[in-house]
């Protein structure tokens, strides 16, 4: 599958170069906490706001679950679709979210330590260099994040 890679003229750090070349990971997305897709290797289908606030609100019910189950923290949230296996990190926080989606023939183990190891490499000043370059221009969502991230907590 060949892969959509807005970011092939960006300099990257040795991390985010790490994902891309990963042969499992049929997608990457980076956003950040206000609904900013900083990354993506996949055409986004729906507004940055949209998708940065799916990631939350699904960090939000984890979060829940959490308690629920008396448990320390969220360390990765993860989805089986019908073709694919979509795993949510949040970083830093929660101020930062990564999104990867392998390939469901892939030794998800195996990708999961590795994804361990990349985050691990994570930094705040890469993550701050994301936000600050140029991206393209944002359509606006009719869903807002703060509503949704309402509906999931009640």
């Amino acid at each position: 599958m060949m892969r959509y890679d807005a970011d092939h003229d960006r300099k990257q750090p040795g991390w985010y170069q790490r994902l891309v070349d990963n042969p499992h990971l049929e997608a990457i997305m980076i956003a950040d906490a206000e609904g900013q897709i900083l990354r993506s290797t996949y055409p986004l289908r729906s507004s940055q706001d949209h998708i940065a606030s799916m990631f939350q609100a699904l960090e939000v019910l984890a979060q829940a679950l959490m308690h629920e189950f008396d448990s320390d923290h969220v360390c990765v949230i993860h989805l089986m679709m019908s073709d694919c296996h979509v795993l949510l990190y949040p970083l830093l926080d929660s101020r930062y979210f990564l999104l990867v989606q392998i390939e469901r023939s892939a030794p998800l183990m195996l990708v999961t330590v590795e994804m361990n190891r990349v985050i691990e490499d994570v930094t705040l000043s890469d993550l701050n260099a994301m936000q600050h370059e140029t991206l393209p221009v944002r359509t606006e969502s009719d869903l807002d994040a703060e509503e949704l991230i309402d509906a999931v907590q009640e």
